[in-house]
């Protein structure tokens, strides 16, 4: 192999590596930090679903707390549509454990009890 074409190989390498340390690095620290959007970004704000449903083939209702507000959307491939908006005392029931409120239990937890009654 002649002396140019391992030189092009060698300095090829080091740019893929420099590329990947470089992503790295800014996936780390960067988005990490919140600096550019990311977990960290609007921090005192919080999003978490807190029940969802599908409906239909990739379409399906969630009910969505942001901070101190919880709201009913409908999310489908091409959108995310307001449903409904719920008040704090409404969102209460979505807050509680499932299984607390008498509820049918897991599948699992039904699958031991038919098998101990066997």
């Amino acid at each position: 192999m002649p002396d140019g074409s391992l030189l092009s190989v060698l300095w090829l390498l080091i740019c893929v590596v420099a590329v990947s340390g470089l992503a790295y690095w800014f996936t780390k620290f960067v988005v990490g930090r919140g600096l550019v959007g990311g977990p960290a970004a609007g921090k005192g704000e919080s999003l978490t679903v807190l029940a969802q449903m599908p409906v239909g083939k990739d379409q399906r209702v969630l009910v969505v707390r942001a901070g101190e507000r919880c709201f009913l959307l409908g999310a489908t491939p091409a959108q995310i549509s307001t449903l409904a908006e719920f008040s704090a005392e409404e969102a209460e029931i979505w807050k509680t454990p499932p299984g607390q409120e008498g509820q049918s239990s897991s599948f699992r937890a039904s699958l031991i009890n038919v098998l101990k009654n066997r």
